[in-house]
């Protein structure tokens, strides 16, 4: 964020990304949040067409070595894989309602 946008552009900063969801709404300013948070609300639109790519981020499941075959375990891994793999294209930006027609200042 630093690198592109002055700092006295920057109205509020936050360390919970619903509160900078919650500042969005409320029409303080434009702000940067993962795709499945800002595209599922009915309040806010895209000010860009695509995601930035420098704010790109992996999800990682991890468990230990000796429980990863552990009944319990391997079905909530399971689980997990086939959610979020069905929600693949929210995730990554792909389904969403089209962008703001103006230009970001």
């Amino acid at each position: 964020m630093n690198e592109n946008v002055e700092d006295a552009r920057i109205m509020l900063r936050v360390d919970a990304l619903p509160a900078l969801r919650d500042a969005a709404r409320a029409g303080m300013g434009l702000t940067l949040l993962p795709c499945h948070l800002g595209d599922q609300d009915d309040q806010l639109r895209r000010a860009l067409p695509a995601p930035v790519p420098e704010a790109h981020s992996a999800l990682w499941l991890l468990t230990h070595a000796d429980s990863k075959r552990t009944a319990r375990i391997r079905a909530i891994m399971d689980f997990l894989a086939n959610a979020l793999g069905s929600e693949r294209a929210l995730l990554e930006g792909r389904r969403y309602r089209q962008a703001i027609p103006r230009r970001v200042r």
